[in-house]
C-alpha cells in the first residue's frame, strides 16, 4: 500500500492488472510491480510490447533485478524505488517522452 499511496498522492492512477497480458493491453505506457508479481517471461514480454517495465523487489527478491534489467526494464531494490518515486513518476507522466 505505501506504494499505491504514494503514487495517488503524486497524481498518478492506479490500474490493478491481474496478470501481464492484461499489461500488455491495458493502455498503460508504464508498469510499475513488485518483481514478486511477475515472471521473467512477462517483464520480457511487456518490454518487448513498448511498455516501459520498473520493478521494485524487497531483499530477498534482488536476486531477480538483474535478470529483469538484461530483459530491458528498470530494477530497484524496494527502499530505492520508493525514494525515486517521485523523480519515477514525474518522467512517466503524460507528454513526457520516453527515456532510451
Amino acid at each position: 500500500l505505501p506504494v499505491e499511496q504514494a503514487v495517488q498522492g503524486l497524481g498518478g492512477v492506479i490500474v490493478t492488472l491481474r496478470d501481464a497480458a492484461a499489461a500488455r493491453t491495458c493502455g498503460c505506457r508504464v508498469i510499475l510491480a513488485d518483481i514478486a508479481a511477475l515472471e521473467d517471461d512477462e517483464i520480457q514480454a511487456l518490454v518487448r510490447a513498448g511498455r516501459e517495465v520498473i520493478v521494485f523487489a524487497a531483499p530477498q527478491g534482488a536476486g531477480r533485478l538483474t535478470v529483469a534489467r538484461l530483459a530491458g526494464a528498470v530494477a530497484l531494490p524496494r527502499a530505492h524505488f520508493l525514494e525515486r518515486l517521485p523523480e519515477i513518476l514525474a518522467s512517466a507522466g503524460p507528454g513526457r517522452p520516453r527515456k532510451g
